[in-house]
């Protein structure tokens, strides 16, 4: 085998422009598919930095209302206590929960991401500290022990000067002391694809830190992520099995607390589950760029396919020769496969620098902070595999083309026989890139759709012209009263700025992935629950995001601490809440909460707050005097102009209340709503570009068959002149062949289209899986894209000299 992987290398070198032509052609397909699979592997297949990651499972907790399971992932700090008892099922039981906190004093404090662990964390996840040491079981107790930090290897580096001496130091977070104790290794940064943490404390802080409140340790306020280590022998089927069985014993033993609520484990190991039931639309997703990626390699390797059998073509009768001589049919296929696997080899390294090149500009279109797209060995042995499994598959088909057939036949020049198998062959191919280019371009152009469905979509509320600041009160010690006086003083003030037209505060930026869940209960329906999110909000809420209201009246200022407790609904909670019934003046009572029942007093129209294509959650809006939260978002309403030019004047303001306040996140509320359309503008990009690559290869692909075929054809099209006929008919001949190809082509691509597309059909905003529209445009493009390859070939065939066509032959 390595004689003929030698021999093949001399022949294509003596063959440059074939050579490059070929394995460019195929790279570029390789390449377009190490590049999505750089993103899958970094997101479902590269293990997290953990002793024994496979052993690692994620618990969730799942709500079932109304014949739907919604997954909350949230379990109490009881929950996890619980779970770790569980000694035959876990090997041990972890929880975690992410907070920002203010980090320095003055105006050197900034905003960092923090975790508050509980005391089995880094034990759990097996993690060492790389200076000092990591936060234990003897550091969380009561309420408010150890005031102790573990940094980050980044923060560490980057904020502290990498001083080796900081274990023992004290750090100011939300304006307390605590004292550096250890410094994680570089390669640990979390577990989660967002909110990479800078910083860990223990779980103890979380009423210190203003994370929550004195109810947040009791049973049913869930509000921490749960990891868990399998023991050596134990599944995480029978793990599942066994937390099923202890949420019965949690419903029969807590029916007010955990009726309806279920646990279950997630595979752990990876930044998203590998399970194709978990993180269905990621996996969607993930699935569709993978399947059209793929695709795209059929689309190239058909190209180089139609060249090796163009090549071999004239190599047919010195294969003949060889045959009648006595060569062995599996020695001389072996021999022209050969070419085609030192195409791949050359083809993967290419493929492995474009795929590379790829990877390094998908951040730019928004990733995530912990997708991590390295190259590593996993990526290259993909690439090697591909390309040698395309190399070998579509060699294949030229190698045994070239080897078959009558002898006779083969070696008379100009066989009939043998040109019609080949045209049949070659023109297959061109049918084949041509459907492919079709589905491809048609999920493109219905991702498309899809953006600018999205951008131009009613919302519920109005994004543009509005500035969001995120602010955390808690993180400077302020508690409800003070907190309260603080923000809307701060409103007072912003109110009055040159240029603002409205302002308010809420804790939940719509469509920012954030979101608060309770549980209500429903006096007027036999106290039945209802599961829903809800935000805290000021007055001025409804004209500064452009929210309408639809029946009452708005939160205002009489909504004050001490008043009567009420509540705004919106429509989506009111129909499930009290079909058939007007919502205001009804009454709602917050689970485990002793401060009474709340009256609607008003019904805003549905807004979408948790995702774009999603149907708008129910939702409670409360008043931020009578239901506190410490971190809120100041959002202010420009009356002309860019949001962020009131920043400055914003921060003054807030300066001049408390100088040791810090900003969080700063961002306009267009820019959040970009931010949520990121799946589909991803989708959208990557489709496009394997899309227009797939429709320049086809028409490359047309151009040379029909370019082949007239150069076969060339004594007839002599002939054919030679006895009256015009070089328009000449044309028209050629090109009807070439437009017969694509017609067929376009045909089959039009069924694959109507099944492929249902692959991202639930990703599909404002445009159906089965637009006319774009299947329209496609067809056209691809049609007028296929008579120019068919014409250019053409148009050469035409001006050729008769007499010089007769004698070629």
């Amino acid at each position: 085998m390595f004689h003929d992987l030698r021999l093949a290398a001399r022949r294509l070198a003596r063959a440059p422009g074939f050579t490059a032509a070929a394995a460019l052609t195929l790279a570029l397909g390789i390449g377009a598919n190490t590049t999505i699979f750089s993103l899958v592997s970094a997101v479902f297949l590269r293990p997290l930095a953990v002793a024994e990651p496979q052993r690692l499972v994620r618990v969730f907790s799942t709500w079932r209302q109304d014949g739907r399971t919604i997954n909350s992932g949230a379990l109490g700090y009881p929950d996890v206590r619980e779970l770790a008892a569980q000694r035959g099922t876990f090997a041990g039981v972890a929880a975690f929960s992410n907070a920002k906190v203010a980090m320095g004093e003055g105006e050197a404090a900034r905003t960092v991401q923090a975790a508050l662990v509980t005391g089995e964390y880094f034990g759990v996840l097996g993690i060492r500290a790389a200076i000092g040491r990591a936060i234990g079981a003897s550091d969380v107790g009561a309420p408010g022990a150890s005031p102790i930090v573990v940094l980050s290897h980044a923060l560490w580096r980057d904020r502290l000067g990498g001083d080796s001496s900081v274990v023992g130091r004290p750090v100011s977070l939300n304006g307390r002391a605590y004292t550096v104790v250890g410094v994680a290794p570089p390669t640990f940064r979390g577990t989660e694809i967002e909110n990479v943490p800078e910083l860990w404390v223990p779980l103890s802080q979380a009423q210190a830190l203003g994370v929550t409140g004195p109810r947040g340790f009791e049973r049913g306020s869930r509000w921490l992520h749960g990891l868990a280590r399998l023991p050596a022998g134990v599944d995480r089927a029978a793990a599942n099995a066994a937390v099923a069985r202890l949420s019965k014993g949690w419903a029969d033993a807590y029916p007010d607390t955990h009726r309806g609520w279920s646990l279950r484990l997630a595979a752990g190991g990876t930044l998203l589950a590998a399970d194709p039931s978990e993180h269905t639309p990621v996996m969607i997703v993930f699935g569709a760029l993978s399947v059209l990626a793929l695709l795209v390699l059929a689309v190239t390797a058909a190209n180089v396919a139609n060249l090796q059998l163009a090549r071999a073509a004239t190599r047919r009768r010195e294969v003949s020769l060889r045959v009648a001589l006595g060569a062995g049919r599996w020695r001389l296929v072996r021999e022209v496969l050969g070419e085609s696997v030192v195409l791949a080899v050359i083809a993967g390294v290419l493929a492995a620098a474009i795929g590379s090149v790829g990877a390094s500009l998908l951040p730019r279109l928004g990733l995530p902070p912990m997708i991590d797209l390295t190259p590593d060995g996993r990526i290259l042995g993909y690439t090697a595999l591909l390309s040698l499994a395309t190399g070998v598959l579509f060699g294949l088909a030229p190698a045994l083309w070239v080897t078959r057939g009558s002898l006779v036949t083969s070696i008379k020049d100009g066989a009939a026989g043998s040109g019609r198998s080949r045209s049949r062959l070659r023109g297959a191919l061109v049918v084949g890139q041509m459907a492919v280019s079709m589905v491809l371009l048609v999920a493109a152009g219905l991702l498309l759709r899809t953006v600018s469905a999205l951008r131009s979509a009613d919302v519920g509320y109005e994004p543009s012209g509005v500035l969001a600041v995120t602010l955390d009160a808690g993180t400077r010690g302020y508690d409800r009263v003070r907190g309260v006086a603080l923000y809307e003083g701060l409103l007072d003030r912003v109110r009055g700025l040159p240029g603002v037209k409205a302002a308010t505060m809420h804790a939940i930026v719509p469509l920012s992935g954030n979101g608060m869940g309770t549980e209500v209960r429903l006096p007027t329906q036999n106290n039945a629950v209802q599961r829903t999110q809800y935000d805290v909000v000021t007055s001025d809420f409804l004209p500064t995001l452009g929210m309408r209201l639809a029946d009452g009246r708005a939160i205002g200022d009489e909504d004050r601490a001490g008043a009567a407790r009420t509540v705004v609904v919106n429509e989506a909670f009111a129909r499930r809440a009290w079909p058939g019934e007007r919502a205001v003046g009804q009454r709602i009572r917050l689970e485990g909460d002793s401060a009474g029942e709340a009256t609607v007093v008003g019904m805003v129209r549905d807004a979408r707050v948790q995702g774009l294509t999603e149907a708008p959650e129910p939702m409670l809006y409360f008043p931020m005097a009578q239901e506190w939260t410490s971190q809120m978002v100041l959002e202010v309403r420009v009356a002309a102009g860019a949001p962020h030019a009131v920043l400055g004047a914003v921060r003054r303001e807030l300066a001049a209340l408390d100088p040791n306040l810090p900003t969080g996140e700063v961002r306009t509320l267009e820019e959040v709503r970009t931010l949520a359309m990121f799946p589909a503008r991803l989708m959208a990009s990557l489709m496009t570009a394997f899309g227009v690559l797939a429709l320049c290869v086809a028409a490359v692909g047309l151009a040379g068959v029909v370019a082949f075929a007239v150069a076969q054809r060339t004594r007839e099209m002599g002939v054919r002149m030679a006895l009256g006929a015009a070089g328009a008919d000449v044309e028209r001949l050629v090109v009807g062949e070439g437009v017969r190809l694509a017609l067929v082509g376009l045909g089959v691509g039009l069924a694959l289209a109507a099944g492929v597309t249902q692959l991202i059909a639930s990703q599909l905003y404002g445009v159906g899986a089965a637009d006319p529209a774009t299947y329209l445009v496609v067809a056209s493009v691809l049609g007028a894209v296929a008579l120019l390859a068919a014409w250019v070939p053409a148009r050469r065939a035409a001006r050729v000299d008769p007499l010089e066509a007769l004698r070629a032959e």
